[in-house]
């Protein structure tokens, strides 16, 4: 989906964030005693994409989790702001989240006679306020920490509650369909996982007679290549043999350009980006070849080292490789769950390099797996359904993420409107409609 863009910068009054809210409170500045279970601690990299994310969780005790909540207690419908590291990322806490706040991090109380929590959050991801957040003052130098006095002083859109609450259900409920998209990509991706896993980890894949081939007495040998037993007829193989790894470019900062509209540019994906999608785009003549297409595969190997990708159409960094098959059959389906295997993953990461940033190309020549063209065809065709439907979702999720980042300057600007009738329609629509159980 192509959407063009007439978004202008915000004009209209605004407030500073201070004066809507009953309290900005920043966190205890010394690191809370870590414990495997206590009180739940929000940190700087669980705020991601407007949310908490809770994958990694941290806990401290009872006596320094009440004393990190004296002064103010973070409940359901705040929101936390970081102050740096990175710096602006801002979430609302949920229900249900009892929590107190890491270090680097703020708590900001909203005054729900003056602002919508979720518009006030929409707000503050708008890129009118993240402008604001990135400049230390008007010389434009940018600073690596947000001030307590600054980020109060932080102008905020001027809109009337009513005005405010419709644009927080429409932007809201694209991030809804978004947060459900994901989930459903999740179990998915589990359950792929789990058939690679018995096939090619626990090598109980179908044998002539339909049956666990190890489990029922499967013929083994030992393998040089791996130093380990493998199914008779299997052969062990270095990836970088069958697979290319093609390296993004680094266009370098004169070369970047934030504006869609214009001809000739592309979108651009750094590592960071590679979940969330990005806002910077580059001259496609400058990203040459390193292009890649919703079809292709994507795997970091600077920063955050193994982290996939698919779905992805644009230009990618030095820091992220476009895999695909040299030779032989190697669907995308197997290329993918075998590259986000707990083996590979784990090679990749022990063969990193770097103490602040890793840097994994190195480990591309240490990356095997044991391989049978046959199974991995028949694999391809029991995951094959799986796998187009991850990538279907993950497009429409990019279609979904470029209509909330069109629509929300539009929306800030008042050039457009939210009808009643249509607030109230995706209201209806924002009701779950599927539940998940625990696993």
């Amino acid at each position: 989906m192509k959407v063009q863009s007439n978004k202008k910068s915000f004009t209209g009054e605004t407030i500073a964030l201070i004066d809507l809210c009953h309290a900005v409170s920043d966190c205890p500045h010394y690191t809370p005693n870590w414990v495997i279970e206590g009180g739940l601690v929000i940190r700087n990299f669980n705020i991601k994409n407007g949310r908490i994310d809770l994958t990694e969780k941290y806990y401290t005790d009872e006596a320094t989790f009440k004393d990190r909540i004296r002064r103010h207690k973070p409940e359901t419908g705040d929101l936390i702001i970081s102050r740096e590291a990175p710096m602006g990322e801002v979430c609302i806490i949920p229900e249900n989240v009892e929590c107190c706040l890491g270090q680097r991090t703020v708590l900001i109380k909203p005054n729900s006679k003056k602002v919508n929590n979720q518009f006030l959050l929409y707000s503050i991801l708008s890129d009118f306020v993240q402008h604001q957040i990135k400049k230390s003052d008007g010389s434009g130098s940018i600073v690596s920490n947000l001030c307590i006095p600054d980020l109060e002083q932080l102008q905020i859109p001027v809109k009337e509650l009513k005005e405010q609450d419709k644009i927080a259900t429409v932007l809201s409920t694209l991030d809804t369909k978004i947060e459900l998209n994901n989930r459903i990509n999740s179990e998915l991706v589990e359950m792929a996982k789990g058939i690679y896993n018995y096939w090619f980890v626990q090598f109980d894949f179908p044998d002539e007679n339909g049956k666990p081939f190890k489990t029922n007495g499967g013929e083994m040998e030992y393998s040089q290549e791996l130093q380990r037993e493998i199914p008779k007829n299997w052969e062990g193989i270095l990836l970088k043999n069958h697979l290319e790894f093609e390296r993004g470019v680094e266009p370098g900062s004169a070369n970047y350009f934030a504006t869609k509209e214009s001809d000739g540019h592309i979108p651009f994906y750094k590592v960071g980006d590679m979940e969330s999608g990005t806002d910077t785009w580059i001259l496609k003549q400058i990203a040459g070849s390193s292009i890649s297409t919703e079809d292709d595969i994507l795997i970091s190997l600077d920063g955050t080292v193994g982290r996939m990708a698919i779905g992805l159409n644009g230009a990618f960094s030095t820091g992220i490789r476009k895999v695909f098959p040299m030779k032989g059959f190697f669907p995308k389906s197997y290329i993918y769950f075998l590259l986000g295997s707990e083996e590979i993953q784990k090679t990749i990461k022990k063969n990193a390099t770097g103490s602040n940033i890793l840097h994994a190309a190195k480990a591309l020549d240490y990356l095997a797996t044991p391989y049978n063209s046959p199974i991995v065809k028949l694999f391809d065709n029991k995951v094959t359904s799986i796998f187009k439907k991850i990538q279907r979702i993950k497009k429409e999720n990019q279609e979904l993420i470029t209509l909330r980042d069109f629509l929300l300057p539009l929306l800030m600007n008042g050039q457009v409107k939210v009808k009643d009738e249509i607030t109230e329609n995706v209201a209806m629509a924002a009701e779950p409609k599927v539940k998940y159980g625990k696993k």
